[in-house]
């Protein structure tokens, strides 16, 4: 650890680079909260492991992170020991401060937001989709019947034979059935060639853009088919073997514009409804899951930022104290060199001048070895402004 930490340049423990470092976190939590809370609004993050890595995995190395950031600002300090007491009273102060304002806020807003999410996501929001979707199903089925219902009337072998004979208009007929009825389709197969039948036309009538294409009638089946998923339209198919002839009969039907669109958008609300009824019993202490995850990592870099800042602050009481201590054994070697006029550098300026009307001691020992010289030496006063300490604010 010693070692990791002489290869730390000191400037990533001053105040300039932990509040750049604080602006930094503070933009990626902002952004994290912004795409998590619209994660929580439509449950797609949630039940997507992209969720996991963006609401849990991301945060978590922020708070790793930000821990870490701190202990090594605290294990710098004490290797360099610029620890006072006036220091750790400050700090524990904006600590306090920290506290008092920070957790208190935080916790509040989540409470609020988890009771909110609470709320809004309760049991009616996916019994109402579910409804939705039951309301969807059942207009399908109802079209699927009336569709099933024209069919059977017109595609049978003595109908088809009494239009080959008597030719009407089917599609008028059928939409009295189906108002959205858009293509007739009936082909006579022509097996003569049995590698390659052809289809005869018997009758095609409606929306020729709704047809199923010749080359696509081997699809066709008895009952709904569908020749791609998600098609605007339902096909419904009959193969009629009438006098030795096979016939292939399709009726398309049109839906309502954006139908098939809006049902698979309930479905989908549907599902990720599911999501959040799992997640409902957690919903309440979603305070606590954002105070651990976006907040406390801020508040470890403001720890940091406030543990440097104080002991920055109270860094000028130390030289006086020494100073002071000095005197006390009469040992007048040691100078401070003040710095501003506040009230530390007005008492170093009163020990100063006591130190220079008291008579020098020349029994007197240093405090520390080698942090002051004794004045009656040949090399006191050339090595005075040396030892003494320029005492900054």
């Amino acid at each position: 650890m010693k070692e990791s930490r002489k290869r730390i340049p000191p400037v990533l423990f001053s105040v300039p680079f932990i509040v750049f470092i604080v602006i930094l976190v503070s933009v990626g939590l902002f952004i994290l909260s912004d795409i998590g809370g619209k994660g929580i609004f439509s449950a797609v993050l949630f039940a997507s492991p992209r969720g996991i890595v963006v609401l849990v995995a991301i945060p978590f190395a922020l708070l790793c992170f930000t821990g870490i950031f701190l202990y090594m600002t605290i294990i710098d300090t004490l290797s360099r020991h610029e620890i006072t007491k006036i220091g750790m009273r400050i700090f524990m102060s904006f600590c306090l401060l920290i506290l008092f304002t920070g957790i208190p806020v935080t916790v509040t807003i989540g409470r609020f937001a988890g009771n909110a999410l609470s709320a809004w996501f309760t049991r009616e929001l996916s019994s109402s989709l579910l409804s939705a979707t039951d309301i969807a199903r059942l207009y399908t089925g109802e079209r699927h019947r009336v569709l099933e219902k024209a069919a059977i009337k017109y595609f049978n072998g003595l109908a088809i034979t009494t239009y080959i004979k008597y030719p009407t208009d089917w599609m008028s007929d059928i939409r009295t059935i189906d108002p959205l009825a858009a293509a007739c389709q009936v082909y006579a197969m022509d097996r003569k060639n049995p590698g390659t039948p052809v289809a005869v036309p018997v009758h095609e009538s409606g929306d020729s853009g709704a047809f199923v294409p010749p080359g696509s009638l081997v699809l066709v089946s008895d009952g709904l088919f569908s020749l791609e998923p998600g098609e605007a339209v339902n096909r419904y198919g009959r193969v009629v073997r009438y006098n030795g002839v096979e016939y292939i009969c399709v009726l398309t039907s049109a839906l309502p514009e954006g139908f098939s669109a809006r049902i698979r958008a309930i479905e989908l609300a549907y599902s990720q409804s599911l999501v959040i009824d799992g997640l409902k019993p957690y919903l309440p202490v979603m305070g606590v899951w954002i105070f651990a995850l976006f907040c406390l990592p801020l508040l470890f870099l403001l720890v940091s930022l406030a543990w440097t800042m104080s002991m920055k602050i109270a860094l000028p009481a130390k030289p006086v104290s020494n100073l002071a201590s000095r005197l006390s054994v009469r040992d007048s070697s040691f100078r401070v060199i003040p710095h501003g006029s506040d009230e530390l550098s007005i008492i170093g300026q009163h020990l100063n001048g006591l130190a220079s009307s008291q008579k020098p001691d020349t029994h007197a020992e240093a405090l520390q070895p080698g942090a002051g010289l004794n004045q009656d030496s040949p090399s006191g006063s050339k090595a005075r402004k040396k030892n003494s300490i320029q005492l900054k604010q």
